[in-house]
């Protein structure tokens, strides 16, 4: 790869994403007006499921059989995604896309400010 390409690539993904990210919201909500909340979540870990076993298989990596593993991925994947996925989709049927994204773009900052509060750690 050249050196200009080189130098272009990490825009132009970088470019991609915020176009994905950014279209999200309204996306959801054009969807709610057709298909339930949970459906919509379902898609969405459908379609990460799917791209993540891709790229595994791809890159030839083998997928753990301890049953811990997946107990705890389980878990995890509960908590960290079909939980708050299932109350985005269910609450943006009642906001505008622009407040559900600009609410999941603040998640950071009061990442930052409750961790501070909560568990006494440095300001950034």
């Amino acid at each position: 790869m050249n050196k200009t390409l080189s130098n272009f690539l990490p825009y132009a993904m970088l470019f991609c994403l915020v176009v994905m990210w950014g279209t999200a919201f309204a996306a959801l909500k054009i969807s709610l007006e057709t298909i339930s909340p949970l459906k919509v979540m379902s898609f969405r870990l459908i379609i990460g499921s799917i791209t993540i076993l891709t790229f595994f298989l791809i890159l030839n990596r083998k997928l753990p059989i301890s049953l811990n593993f997946w107990l705890w991925s389980s878990l995890i994947g509960f908590l960290g995604f079909s939980l708050p996925f299932s109350i985005i989709s269910w609450g943006a049927q009642f906001i505008p896309s622009s407040l559900v994204a600009i609410l999941m773009g603040a998640n950071p900052i009061i990442t930052i400010v409750l961790s501070y509060f909560l568990l006494k750690d440095r300001l950034l």
